[in-house]
């Protein structure tokens, strides 16, 4: 997988994580530093998987290149720091019309690893199958009872309770042989 990363602000945190994921890098450095595109590219996103940028105090190089991914329908990550919202900007990406892959994260500090983490692993198709990344909402009335249990399972095991219900069907249709048998073949 290759990823784009534009981050001015955050110290090389962003690329240090990608480091770690093992993921093939491209930044603005080395797209700015190549004398032609390799043959069979228009545009060096042509190139990449998905985007990370930060884009806290937006320049018109991060708005076009922002702009290039919207149209191309890149997954793209826009980090942001805590109580430094661009607003203009999140108010164009956050427009029902924008669309999906385009993700917004407000970060300190302490949380941006794990958010690229996440958007990493719902993105890399070496990490999971793209048909696992969890893109259907579904409304469910529960009892009480049930959603005291998730109440105390999702503290006990640090998980959602989105999460937690996910597992728990997961398993069991990974259990149900006459499910698992039939739809084997479509893997």
């Amino acid at each position: 997988m290759r990823v784009y990363v534009h981050d001015e602000k955050t110290e090389g945190v962003a690329l240090d994580v990608c480091t770690k994921l093992g993921v093939d890098i491209l930044t603005p450095e080395i797209v700015r530093s190549r004398d032609a595109l390799p043959e069979g590219f228009d545009f060096f996103l042509d190139q990449v998987d998905a985007l990370i940028i930060e884009i806290t105090e937006p320049t018109r190089d991060i708005q076009f290149i922002l702009a290039q991914a919207i149209l191309a329908g890149k997954p793209t990550l826009c980090l942001y720091a805590k109580n430094q919202p661009p607003r203009e900007l999140l108010s164009h990406i956050k427009q029902k019309t924008a669309p999906r892959p385009i993700k917004t994260f407000s970060y300190v500090d302490a949380t941006l690893a794990g958010a690229i983490k996440k958007f990493m692993r719902q993105h890399d198709p070496d990490h999971q199958d793209y048909d696992d990344v969890p893109s259907i909402k579904y409304t469910l009335r529960l009892t009480p009872r049930i959603e005291r249990y998730l109440s105390w399972r999702s503290t006990r095991d640090t998980l959602s309770k989105a999460d937690l219900i996910r597992d728990i069907l997961k398993k069991s249709s990974e259990q149900d042989e006459p499910y698992s048998d039939e739809h084997e073949s479509e893997e």
